[in-house]
This record gives structure tokens, sequence and C-alpha cells, in this order.
């Protein structure tokens, strides 16, 4: 089954203006967020609480005919609630994250984009598969950035964090067969999370100074609800 969003992908030989692709995501957005709203307001038709849970687990949201948005699929009729709402969430913190990279990194572009789940990414580019991936042409620097919308800010269960790290190429304490001579820090490198798992990182700042030598989580900037914290060698 292919993305209900489709994945942004460019050439290096012809990376995207951030502005451009703020318009498409915003679009898709507010596609999926006004059907959403509008498959929510029928829900008052389950009357009972006895299997309320697993009914509303259950609840799709229904795609009309006619046009849709650019990045929304063509193959989808019908997509899970709950799965909408969490693609949502995560096409939220793009946009602050693209905002605020269109403000603060002007000369740089966009070569790839994942505006659904880090799970669904698929390898197969050379590019690094983060889920923001903007390139500076005059020099060829680059700036990654893993999003995520963690929204449990006392238990990060599913080790999101770490995995998110690993995947900026960051080495972590545990790591024993991190490749010799490598640096991540060549690139720019960056967290994008919700506002309670950005104010958990702070909290925590105890800890990485402590248990994690390799990086340190600069102050973080705020942008709308999320929050944006780069990372650099401690």
């Amino acid at each position: 089954m292919s993305h209900l969003v489709k994945p942004i992908d460019a050439s290096d030989k012809a990376p995207l203006q951030i502005s451009e692709v703020l318009k498409n995501l915003r679009n898709a957005h507010e596609y999926l967020a006004k059907l959403g709203i509008e498959t929510l307001q029928k829900t008052h038709d389950i009357s009972t609480a006895h299997n309320w849970g697993s009914a509303i687990k259950r609840i799709s949201i229904i795609f009309p005919d006619g046009e849709r948005p650019e990045l929304i699929s063509i193959s989808h009729n019908k997509h899970l609630l709950i799965e909408v709402i969490n693609q949502c969430a995560t096409m939220e913190r793009l946009i602050d994250a693209l905002e605020w990279a269109h403000k603060s990194l002007p000369d740089y572009h966009l070569l790839r984009c994942h505006p659904t789940t880090s799970s669904q990414k698929s390898g197969s580019s050379a590019i690094p598969d983060n889920d923001i991936f903007l390139i500076q042409p005059s020099s060829g620097r680059l700036a990654l950035l893993e999003v995520s919308d963690v929204a449990n800010s006392n238990n990060d269960s599913n080790q999101k964090e770490f995995k998110d790290l690993k995947s900026l190429g960051i080495r972590l304490a545990n790591i024993k067969d991190y490749p010799k001579n490598q640096s991540p820090f060549v690139n720019r490198l960056f967290m994008v999370v919700s506002t309670e798992f950005g104010e958990r990182i702070q909290k925590r700042s105890a800890y990485y100074t402590k248990n994690q030598p390799y990086f340190r989580y600069n102050d973080p900037i705020q942008h709308g609800n999320t929050y944006i914290f780069e990372i650099t060698e401690r």
C-alpha cells in the first residue's frame, strides 16, 4: 500500500525551495484535518460505552471523489481515523520545523521530507533517510532533522529519542562498534519534538552530561508548539 501522504524526494542537482514544500504540506494537512473533523463529528452515533473504544479505533475516513492535494495519494479510498490523526500530528511538527528553517536557514533547500512516520521510510535512495533533509547548495553542507510527536513526557517506552539520535548518525554511549574517525557533526543536526518531550529533554540535562559523552542538546528554539534542538559535539 502506498503512503497516504507521499514522501517528497528531490535530486541533489535540483533541490526544492522550502516555501514550495511548505505550501504542499499545508494543503495536504488542511485536507486531512477537515475530513478528520467531519468524521469525528459523526462518532456521536456510537451510543454505548460497552464497545466505545473498539468502535472508535476502527472508524475510517472515507475520501470523497474529486481532486486531491498534490501530496495525497489517489490510491486510498479510506484510511483509519486514528492513523490520520497521528499523521496530522507529525505533519504539524514538520510544518513548524520547515517554517523555522525557511527563516533561520534561508540558504538551505530541501532534498527529502517524510510527512508520515519514520517507520514508513524507504531505503531506496543514496540520500540519508531522515525526516527532513536539507542542503546548502553553495557549500554542500547538510542539515538533517528527525521529527516526532511523542506526547508522554514521562516515558519514552519505544526509545524513540535514541532511535532518532542514531538515525542522525550520533554516537550513543552504549554503541561499541561506532566507526572510527566518523563525525556526524560535519552536518547540522536537529531533533524536532513536542513541547512535552522538549521539556523532558531539558529536565534531563544532568543525565546527558553524565551518561552521553559524545553529544549535547543546545538550548531549544520554540516555534509554535514545537521544540527544535540543535545537537552538537560535547
